[in-house]
């Protein structure tokens, strides 16, 4: 399928907010796809009720309030992720090891990184 000119002109809006976003700091940054993500919620309401729905049948004892607020909380999670992707190849090695808490398997990852085995 070849892309078309709406297509094109989405991935070029993509590109010029990340070179945009590339500018601040990382925590200034993930804030921006924060907003971005609750505004998917609300006004904008993006697929809000099939989300509450499914929070909702996920956690049946949830009162409308506590649904209501889990999915705020994805949407602005999602936003946020969206936004650590999209400056994933430009966000420094302390800043990107800072956004991992170490648990007890982390040792792993160090070795990993130093060309040991999984193992």
């Amino acid at each position: 399928m070849k892309p078309r000119l709406r297509h094109r002109l989405e991935y070029a809006l993509l590109r010029a907010v990340t070179a945009v976003l590339r500018l601040l700091p990382l925590r200034a940054a993930r804030r921006v796809g924060e907003a971005i993500g609750r505004l998917g919620y609300a006004p904008m309401g993006i697929r809000r009720a099939t989300v509450e729905r499914q929070v909702a049948a996920a956690f049946p004892g949830l009162g409308a309030a506590e649904v209501a607020r889990i999915s705020r909380a994805s949407y602005a999670h999602l936003g946020r992720l969206a936004i650590e992707l999209a400056l994933l190849p430009y966000i420094k090695k302390a800043d990107l090891e800072g956004l991992f808490e170490p648990d007890d398997d982390f040792h792993l990852m160090a070795r990993l990184r130093a060309g040991g085995a999984w193992h």
